[in-house]
């Protein structure tokens, strides 16, 4: 790795490595990782609120064994096959794409299941909303370590993981205190309105610029560099970054 002066002086170009390495850490980093805090912060607190309002669910539809185990393999197996759709969605159709559009669709099959009186459609429902709601966290966690330095991709995958337990614990502490007063539809109800901010805050966030540039689309990633750049107070350097060609995808430095 060349070091900054160097680049900057004898090199026509520079990668997206060296580009993003020059951003340093700063507030756009923040800025990403809070929204996806939040995504992480929210996956974590749905599965485990599914847990906690099994009983009052089940008591509700007087449910048989088998049906319970319909329920649980439901939200397990789409859980599982959301993570590998939403890893190869965001690989073809971009990081902050994939997203918007999981986040939407989780809040709103998330708020059908809710106000729904058979059981067989709230399963589907929320069998739907668990298969986005893992759509969203491999596209979070892509687009927050591509732009982050080397030194804090290792630091960034901790706070996220510190986030989901934090989601845990919040799920927990609500259930108890709230969950026999409101009941499991109020209570799932009002902790998925919050999910509306991560949603917002996407639109006007910018793409990962790695995955700009892999796709062939150098300009809006030069863009979405610059836009880093000023977010952090850096020097704008993104008109030396060069497209990276077939060839180099998947090499990860």
């Amino acid at each position: 790795m060349y070091s900054e002066k160097e680049t900057l002086s004898k090199r026509t170009y520079i990668s997206v490595d060296h580009a993003v390495e020059h951003a340093g850490f700063g507030c756009a980093q923040i800025k990403y990782m809070l929204v996806a805090c939040v995504v992480f912060f929210t996956e974590v607190q749905f599965i485990h609120l599914g847990s906690l309002t099994l009983p009052s669910i089940t008591c509700e539809w007087n449910l048989e064994k088998w049906q319970i185990l319909i329920l649980l393999i439901g939200a397990s197996v789409t859980r599982t096959i959301g993570s590998f759709v939403g890893g190869s969605l965001s690989d073809k159709y971009g990081r902050k794409n994939n997203v918007i559009l999981g986040l939407f669709s989780m809040i709103f099959f998330g708020l059908l299941a809710v106000i729904q009186s058979d059981f067989y459609m709230f399963v589907t429902f929320r069998a739907c909303s668990f298969f986005f709601l893992h759509c969203i966290t491999p596209s979070a966690l892509c687009i927050v370590l591509e732009i982050s330095p080397r030194r804090m991709r290792f630091l960034a995958k901790m706070i996220l993981a510190v986030a989901g337990q934090l989601g845990a614990t919040c799920s927990s502490l609500t259930a108890m205190y709230f969950l026999n007063s409101m009941g499991w539809r109020d209570l799932t109800f009002y902790l998925t309105l919050p999910c509306f901010i991560p949603l917002l805050i996407f639109c006007f966030l910018s793409d990962s610029p790695r995955y700009l540039f892999l796709s062939g689309d150098s300009d809006a990633g030069r863009r979405a560099m610059k836009q880093i750049y000023q977010m952090n107070g850096k020097e704008d350097i993104s008109h030396l970054i060069r497209n990276i060609k077939d060839h180099d995808r998947g090499n990860v430095r």
